[in-house]
């Protein structure tokens, strides 16, 4: 794609300034007029792309939140958009052995797109954000087509046992029928019948050659529907303890504009489960599945190299939360917006989470540590 037909796609072909500022990070020369748009378009992003994943009849929040975090929004999906778009190709570091990283190149995507709200306001950027989606839909359905591959080749119907079993349930019935075929040709069709989350299922799996892979075809289409609960939850006997937690640092006069979560009230003692005996990155994924924003916290009073702060924004359309997270002498910065605060801390830290990549760090650091 070259310059002017990046300038379209982004409608700014008469916005030398506003394109040159998107494209330009601070290894080409930039500066915070970079990060102001990137910021501007992290947030028009994440709100365009609920409205068009709810128009698309996905009504629940935390499914929403982890598909649009897991497929759309994160460093390795819109890294890869900026190379399809051919970005790189338009930035000149001013060094010239620098290599453009994956963060540049998704803040990049970010910072065009709210370039193009700051040129034209709202509305047209809808239409830029749907060509966008087109472009995020096809890497959703190859990762997805790369996920039920690997987990069709990782025992799937022992994974789905396995979290029935854990989670004290009723194991589900295979009902698995030969439907036809020739003798030295057999079609075989599985029916999984079961009750999760205390809802009736009953789900039926493709046409396969033999009853092992019928089975494992409808344990990966569960595994595939029910995003997320392959995750172990384990019961684990504890004690716990109290702490006091963290100071946090107080914003300058200049950044009133925010609130520092926690600066005007007492949070009181955080409590911390000991003596487990639990890998600290085993704990650290298991208590982000739902609780992503309270594991940073939680990690922040375990691990002395890791703090972490929010800052909070009420908006006329919502809750804006920027969160900042200094992992091994590293700044991380993530904002999250939503109706709520706390929904809008989830999809803030687990954006962070993702991008940071905290669990290989906590598993080549602490590779040895038990809580």
């Amino acid at each position: 794609m070259d310059n002017l037909n990046l300038k379209q796609f982004f409608i700014l072909e008469n916005n030398d300034d506003l394109f040159n500022q998107a494209i330009t990070p601070k290894s080409c020369g930039g500066g915070e007029e970079f990060k102001l748009l990137a910021l501007l378009g992290d947030r028009i992003l994440n709100l365009e792309l609920f409205e068009i994943i709810s128009g698309e009849g996905i009504k629940d929040s935390g499914n929403m939140t982890i598909r649009i975090s897991n497929y759309f929004h994160n460093e390795d999906i819109l890294s890869h958009v900026g190379r399809i778009l051919q970005i790189e190709s338009y930035m000149k570091p001013m060094d010239f052995n620098h290599t453009i990283t994956k963060d540049e190149l998704k803040e990049s995507v970010e910072a065009l797109i709210g370039a193009n709200f700051k040129a034209h306001g709202y509305g047209i950027h809808k239409g830029v954000i749907k060509k966008l989606y087109k472009i995020l839909q096809s890497i959703e359905k190859d990762l997805q087509k790369e996920k039920k591959h690997q987990l069709h080749y990782e025992n799937p119907k022992g994974a789905l046992l396995e979290i029935f079993q854990e989670r004290g349930l009723v194991l589900p019935f295979f009902d698995t029928q030969r439907v036809g075929g020739m003798d030295n040709s057999p079609k075989f069709k599985c029916t999984l019948r079961g009750k999760y989350d205390n809802k009736e299922f009953t789900m039926e799996g493709d046409l396969t050659s033999n009853k092992k892979d019928a089975e494992k075809n409808v344990a990966v289409m569960f595994l595939m529907e029910f995003k997320g609960i392959s995750a172990k939850k384990e019961e684990l006997k504890t004690e716990e303890i109290a702490i006091q937690p963290k100071q946090k640092p107080s914003l300058e006069q200049n950044e009133v504009i925010f609130t520092l979560q926690g600066e005007n009230f007492n949070p009181g003692e955080i409590r911390i489960s000991t003596g487990t005996g639990e890998a600290l990155f085993k704990w650290a994924k298991r208590k982000s599945i739902k609780k992503p924003f309270s594991m940073l916290v939680l990690l922040a009073n375990r691990v002395d190299c890791v703090s972490s702060s929010s800052w909070h924004i009420s908006l006329p359309n919502g809750e804006l939360i920027l969160l900042k997270s200094t992992i091994d002498a590293k700044d991380y910065f993530e904002v999250g917006s939503a109706e709520s605060i706390n929904r809008a801390k989830k999809i803030a830290a687990r954006k962070l989470i993702k991008n940071s990549e905290i669990f290989e760090w906590l598993k080549n650091t602490y590779a040895n540590k038990l809580i």
